[in-house]
């Protein structure tokens, strides 16, 4: 649209934590995963706090670390991208990202960042100027609607018009 709201400077901040969050779960994820190699289980707290098991449990724990990878990246994602479009639901889904980037504690040191992340995104989608860009993208949005126009008195009866034939025809 040309009428667009411009993002301010809280709405770009805020998105590039939501995805640098993305990153830095990602990025922790695949290190727990790479100290898994040689040392399974000190290679994040989730396995390091179970301690050792079996093969098939291994598998469901690294399997749990994925998930939450997932659950980490969508509800940042989804903060980031509709907040950057001008969505107002955008900040109750940053409250909801930080939540759910709790989950980052089961990774390692590096995955814990995804939750300060979150947490400057979820602060910088309530700021004043990204309270003000969200109300300026829901009244584009959803205009108000244009009150209907005042109608003149109503006859009642048959039209003028139609009058003048019925005198005719009588």
């Amino acid at each position: 649209m040309t009428d667009s709201p411009r993002p301010p400077v809280s709405i770009w901040i805020g998105c590039l934590a939501f995805f640098a969050a993305i990153a830095v779960e990602f990025a922790g994820t695949l290190w727990c995963f790479w100290l898994a190699t040689d040392d399974y289980v000190n290679s994040s707290f989730l396995t390091s706090w179970i301690g050792e098991v079996d093969v098939l449990f291994q598998v469901l724990l690294v399997t749990a670390l994925a998930i939450v990878v997932v659950l980490v990246g969508a509800s940042s994602g989804i903060a980031g991208f509709y907040g950057l479009k001008g969505y107002r639901w955008a900040r109750v889904a940053g409250v909801i990202a930080f939540g759910v980037s709790a989950l980052a504690l089961f990774g390692s040191y590096i995955t814990w960042s995804a939750i300060g992340f979150t947490l400057i995104g979820m602060v910088c989608y309530w700021l004043p100027p990204s309270i003000r860009y969200f109300a300026a993208w829901e009244l584009l949005r959803y205009p108000p609607p244009t009150p209907a126009p005042v109608i003149p008195a109503v006859e009642y009866g048959p039209l003028p018009k139609y009058r003048e034939v019925d005198a005719q025809s009588e």
